[in-house]
């Protein structure tokens, strides 16, 4: 996930709807969430990475969720990944080229930009 970028959303996300991504050739698109609630994303044949000990915090009270992280790399072409079932979680994409790159960074807004429209018909 270092290099990658983060792209805001809500955070609880409802049952039956979707991302929609668009990201370069080569991106690679990280799906994460809490361990209980994935989203169905188990299912959905996306590579899982070790996510060791990735994990969100409530600051000062000591609790804290893990969670789970999948994979896959972009073709370039518009990606929907469904929510099928409860989803705390989000999507982070890193690019092939520095994060630096002016065209690095305007693929990301186009991208942040998607997201945020879908999550707004939600």
């Amino acid at each position: 996930l270092l290099g990658s970028t983060l792209f805001r959303g809500e955070h609880i996300v409802p049952t039956n709807t979707s991302f929609l991504i668009k990201a370069p050739a080569g991106s690679v698109i990280y799906v994460f969430s809490e361990v209980h609630r994935d989203g169905g994303f188990s299912n959905l044949g996306l590579e899982k990475c070790d996510a060791k000990r990735f994990r969100w915090e409530i600051e000062g009270c000591g609790k804290h969720y893990s969670l789970s992280l999948w994979k896959f790399i972009s073709t370039g072409e518009a990606e929907q990944i469904f929510v099928c079932e409860s989803l705390v979680g989000g999507i982070a994409v890193k690019t092939g080229q520095s994060t630096t790159s002016t065209t690095n960074s305007k693929a990301a807004e186009a991208a942040g930009k998607m997201i945020e429209k879908l999550a707004a018909l939600v």
